[in-house]
C-alpha cells in the first residue's frame, strides 16, 4: 500500500491493530518488518504480522532501539528463516528513517532529520544519506 498521511494522534482510533501509545519509533519498525524501500519484508510477513511481532510483550517492553531484536529473537525461536544479514540490515533501515540526511533551507546546509546520538556519532553511517 501507499501511505499517504500519518497522524500519531489517531493511532489510537485504528480499528484493525491495537496501536494506541505506540511510539513513533515503534510504528517504523512495525512498518520495516512489513516491507519498506530501504529492506524486503520476510516471507509471509505483512502488516498484521509485524504488528505482531512488535506488539509481542518482550518486544513490547524492550526498550525503543531493541524492539526488533527482541521480535527476531522470537521469530527464531518460532522456526522462522532470517537471512544472516537482516539484524544488520534492519538496524540501517530502522537508522536511516530516524537519521537521515534532510536539506534545511533556512541554514542551507544538510542535516539529519533528528539528531544522532552520542553512542553512534562515531560511527560511519553512509546509507542514511
Amino acid at each position: 500500500g501507499y501511505g499517504d498521511e500519518y497522524r500519531q494522534k489517531l493511532l489510537g482510533a485504528c480499528e484493525t491493530m491495537n496501536l494506541g501509545g505506540w511510539e513513533p519509533e515503534r510504528l517504523t519498525q512495525m512498518c520495516i518488518f512489513a516491507g519498506c524501500d530501504y529492506l524486503k519484508s520476510l516471507n509471509s510477513m505483512g502488516p498484521n504480522k509485524a504488528h505482531q511481532c512488535i506488539f509481542n510483550s518482550a518486544a513490547n517492553r524492550a526498550p525503543i532501539d531493541e524492539c526488533y531484536v527482541k521480535a527476531l529473537a522470537k521469530l527464531r525461536m518460532e522456526g522462522m528463516a532470517i537471512p544472516p544479514d537482516y539484524e544488520e540490515s534492519f538496524r540501517r533501515a530502522f537508522l536511516t528513517f530516524q537519521h537521515q540526511r534532510i536539506y534545511h533551507p533556512i541554514e542551507k546546509k544538510l542535516v539529519t532529520l533528528k539528531p544522532i546520538p552520542d553512542h553512534l556519532k562515531d560511527e560511519e553511517m553512509p546509507y542514511i544519506g
